[in-house]
């Protein structure tokens, strides 16, 4: 059977906690309950779910590279632009790419 809980807490806290838990998939109750019965189970405050900073950082680097790459097609339709293979190997030294 389940039953609700209420708690209170700082609205910041509340919001930021969201934010966290929907860039990880889930509700504030999903959060909570991964929570309790993870403490449960380890008798004691269980652990901390974070969002990757290589995530966030490999994120950082892809919208640059889209935005290098728009930069590169508008350039390439005013007739500005470089051969492919430069390019290419442009963006691979500047993102130290090994492929």
């Amino acid at each position: 059977m389940k039953t609700s809980v209420n708690i209170k807490m700082e609205e910041n806290v509340r919001d930021q906690a969201k934010q966290l838990f929907d860039s990880l998939g889930l509700d504030m109750t999903s959060a909570v309950n991964i929570f309790l019965k993870t403490a449960i189970r380890e008798q004691g405050i269980p652990f901390a779910l974070s969002v990757s900073e290589q995530d966030k950082v490999q994120s950082e680097i892809e919208k640059k590279l889209h935005l290098d790459i728009r930069t590169s097609e508008q350039e390439y339709k005013k007739g500005e632009g470089i051969p492919l293979n430069q390019a290419i190997g442009e963006l691979k030294a500047k993102y130290d790419i090994k492929i």
